[in-house]
């Protein structure tokens, strides 16, 4: 399948040098590739610089792209160009034409799209064009059911982004492995480190499977926060992402408890640029990775300044408390000052939080009953796989000193009842220690 963009077809290895062969196939004919110019080459440029990254990690390897006939010239170029080697009927096939960056063939096919895509509906290049489009696609099926119609639908939506954010402040279409499932990337005018690198082809993967909540219409809000930038003064704040979020190689980031066991459980903290319409998280450059104890603390001073709402909920001895009313709600979690606060309010010296999405944060005392701890356990995994927000993590998180000192895992469901049955009614201390395992201090 010429649509499989995020997996290799066949893996061979040459018998006499022992290197691996990574082979993707096409078996479109030639006319059918024809009448998918721009989607072709997107999908050709993805496959083999795909394949090439993961071949990487493997030492290296020789990339394929195996058709049953000649295909035509664009689609030649662009296997080339994204270091790929053309074959037709298992025969080496020679391209000799110009090539170009597979940024600049990425550029010129999403640009054309873009226009096809709103020729074929008779829509401007305007942001309703956008919206609509979006519905067009909303309840679409997803790459199980329908792989080439899925990305199809994941490039549309981006070219049109694409070119909606290049009205509002110029840019282009870049190379940019990492962020998405295709390697490609929007920096908006005029480039550099102070730009920002829009993800508009991840967003667009994020659209069909969330809906709503990841619609690409919030990025042009991104574009217009950069035009007017400089007539703002520069708020530094962090955000809490998922424990497996694809952007922590790339940005100024570290998880939020600094332990070899958690890595995998707890969300990471995120430093960048409260806007009025977006955040801008910041890139590694080279100087600012190696600042992030300043940033962390200049963010940290900013989150004081954010105003939530505290609301109580359950019953005076299991009770928790929900704190909402903000997008940076479940950031007061590093908020010290405020979790002191809870501290007090609770009367206890350890405390379990939870930040199961964006705009919300429940936290609950440790000495609470054992169906209140199972309690908020299944409220965490309930909220977290909502669609109303971002989600950040379901795993409950130890609170000592208004600081984050280690996670809650969940007991068997024996222990769970032993420790809630009332004839056995056992020492805190020892449901504590099973309920939280190691603590890290």
């Amino acid at each position: 399948m010429f649509s499989s963009l995020d997996r290799i077809d066949i893996v061979t290895q040459d018998k006499t040098s022992g290197q691996k062969h990574f082979v993707q196939t096409d078996h479109r004919s030639a006319a059918e590739i024809q009448q998918e110019e721009e989607v072709s080459i997107l999908f050709a440029l993805t496959r083999v610089l795909n394949a090439r990254l993961m071949g990487e990690q493997e030492g290296g390897v020789r990339v394929f792209y195996v058709c049953s006939e000649r295909p035509p010239d664009f689609l030649q170029r662009a296997v080339v160009a994204a270091g790929g080697r053309i074959q037709i009927n298992d025969q080496d096939h020679i391209y000799e034409g110009v090539l170009g960056t597979p940024g600049e063939l990425a550029e010129e096919a999403f640009r054309r799209l873009a226009r096809r895509v709103l020729r074929q509906r008779d829509l401007p290049l305007e942001e309703r064009a956008l919206a609509e489009l979006e519905q067009e696609h909303l309840h679409a099926p997803g790459p199980e059911d329908d792989e080439m119609g899925h990305w199809s639908r994941v490039v549309e939506l981006a070219a049109v982004a694409g070119e909606l954010l290049r009205g509002k402040c110029g840019g282009r279409w870049m190379e940019g492995s990492g962020m998405a499932t295709l390697p490609f990337i929007f920096h908006l005018a005029p480039g550099g480190d102070e730009s920002p690198r829009i993800n508009a082809v991840g967003r667009a993967e994020r659209f069909l499977q969330n809906g709503e909540r990841d619609s690409l219409v919030h990025l042009l809000r991104m574009a217009d926060d950069h035009v007017n930038r400089q007539a703002q003064p520069t708020w530094v704040l962090l955000t809490l992402k998922s424990p497996g979020w694809a952007g922590q190689e790339k940005t100024v980031c570290r998880p939020v408890l600094d332990a070899e066991k958690t890595a995998a459980e707890v969300p990471w903290v995120a430093y960048g640029e409260d806007m009025p319409n977006s955040f801008a998280i910041f890139v590694k450059d080279g100087t600012r990775e190696h600042e992030v104890d300043a940033l962390h603390a200049q963010a940290v001073e900013n989150l004081k300044a954010v105003e939530v709402e505290v609301e109580e909920i359950g019953e005076s001895e299991g009770k928790m408390l929900v704190v909402s009313g903000s997008y940076f709600a479940a950031e007061k979690l590093l908020d010290g000052d405020f979790m002191r606060g809870m501290h007090e309010r609770f009367q206890s010296p350890l405390l379990v939080a939870g930040v199961p999405r964006k705009g919300l944060l429940f936290i609950a005392d440790v000495r609470s009953p054992p169906h209140v701890m199972s309690g908020l356990m299944d409220i965490l995994a309930t909220e977290h796989s909502k669609n109303g927000s971002e989600p950040i993590s379901p795993t409950p998180l130890i609170v000592s000193d208004g600081k984050i000192c280690g996670v809650v895992r969940a007991v068997e469901k024996n222990q769970e009842a032993s420790a809630a049955a009332p004839q056995e009614e056992e020492p805190r201390e020892g449901f504590f220690s099973r309920l939280f395992g190691r603590r890290k201090s």
